[in-house]
């Protein structure tokens, strides 16, 4: 992969040509609105690519000199306006005389959808003014940082001569997968459904399995998928961080001892239970109930953990998820895979659910056992001690540990 230089927009050029990692110029490349708007995102801004590209245009028509880098500080130190005009909820800020259209976005609206920009000196429409919007530095920088090691880490393995599974174009198309799904899911929140990825119900289909029968209405059936969906559509960088493994039924790190991971994801278990006996309605006990399961599905994936009897006995390994750990089939992938037929998988294909599987049926009836019991304590008027005795023989059968365990140690040699 080519390093983007700010030098080409710095000299008032808008089309140089760019040679990708297969050696093609020009369209084949990598533009540079592609390669602005990639360095936009690193700064904590979700730009459409019509903004970059108009942007660019307006600045290269002008003979401006321009600096990508300098562009958060330049965006905050502008003038900020609100639009007055009715069923107008976009923001404008003049930057270099050129006005930019935006607004809030992500979650909790802490970051900026670029959407457009107006012809430099152009009269604004009716506005007032207001303060710049105010970003979380520190999340939208982990974001960043995230960004930049993926990349860094396809240079190098794209600049390697060691063959690996799959090939460098998928890895680069992965990555602008990702910024563009990014993009859209938090500009325009409609924006779910990826049919670029194609991924089939997984989750909610274990839940409909283990629920069939049971006493949970079609509400309740509702709120359990949202709260098993939750874990899974959490933001890309929060899917790396060590304290979220334990949601998934992973190790926090490379070098975690088994041991430590599974009493991470038991506790993980015992506190999600607490909420569900503790929540104000039903219907958020039921979505506390939906996240249980997520961490008992996942305990049952062959891209979690290794378990004996064909994926339905007891935990022999707990893989890890993460840049720096052994590749696939080792660890959960984390970069796409092609196979024989053309087919990409994003993620880790072990991830697709077999309903004919021994280990998906063991997860159906592990969900369905937790389930049940959530049922029985719920109905309950008070805690008791047996309830307590209950949770943990059903967690000392789920989610237990193999006498024949494959140490971390035994992988990773240089570990403690």
């Amino acid at each position: 992969m080519n390093s983007f230089s700010p030098s080409a927009l710095q000299n008032g050029s808008a089309a140089p040509e760019f040679e990708d990692e297969l050696g093609r110029r020009g369209q084949a490349g990598r533009s540079v609105a592609q390669q602005f708007a990639t360095y936009l995102k690193r700064q904590g801004f979700l730009p459409t690519l019509h903004f970059t590209q108009r942007f660019l245009q307006r600045l290269a028509s002008k003979g401006v000199r321009f600096d990508p880098r300098t562009f958060v500080q330049e965006f905050r130190a502008a003038r900020h306006y609100r639009q007055t005009r009715p069923g107008y909820n976009t923001r404008l800020a003049v930057v270099r005389g050129v006005p930019i259209v935006y607004r809030p976005g992500g979650e909790n609206g802490n970051r900026i959808v670029l959407v457009t920009t107006l012809n430099q000196g152009a009269d604004l429409p009716p506005v007032a003014r207001t303060a710049p919007p105010k970003q979380r530095e520190a999340e939208w920088e982990l974001d960043s940082e995230f960004e930049w090691e993926l990349e860094s880490k396809f240079e190098r393995q794209s600049q390697s001569t060691a063959p690996h599974s799959f090939d460098a174009r998928v890895q680069q198309q992965y990555l602008e997968t990702l910024q563009e799904m990014a993009a859209e899911r938090e500009a325009d929140p409609f924006v779910v459904e990826d049919i670029k990825r194609r991924i089939p119900p997984g989750h909610e289909t274990l839940n409909r399995e283990a629920a069939r029968g049971l006493p949970i209405t079609p509400a309740e059936l509702n709120a359990m998928n949202r709260g098993v969906r939750r874990v899974d559509i959490e933001k890309i960088t929060n899917h790396f961080k060590p304290s979220q493994q334990r949601r998934h039924m992973l190790r926090r790190h490379k070098c975690q001892p088994l041991e430590e991971a599974l009493s991470e994801a038991r506790q993980q278990l015992v506190a999600i239970y607490q909420r569900i006996m503790a929540a104000p309605t039903r219907e958020a006990a039921f979505e506390w109930l939906g996240e249980a399961l997520h961490l008992i599905q996942d305990s049952y994936s062959s891209a979690h953990t290794e378990r004996e009897n064909g994926g339905a006995g007891a935990i022999r390994f707990i893989r890890y998820f993460g840049m720096g750990g052994l590749s696939y089939p080792h660890e959960h992938r984390v970069m796409p895979m092609r196979q024989p037929n053309g087919r990409i998988f994003f993620g880790d294909p072990r991830d697709y659910i077999d309903l004919s599987s021994t280990p998906t049926r063991a997860a159906i009836a592990a969900s369905r056992r937790f389930i049940q019991l959530v049922l029985r304590h719920l109905q309950a008027a008070v805690s008791s001690p047996a309830q307590q005795t209950e949770l943990k023989q059903f967690m000392d059968s789920v989610l237990v540990l193999s006498p024949r365990r494959t140490p971390t140690r035994s992988l990773y040699p240089r570990c403690p």
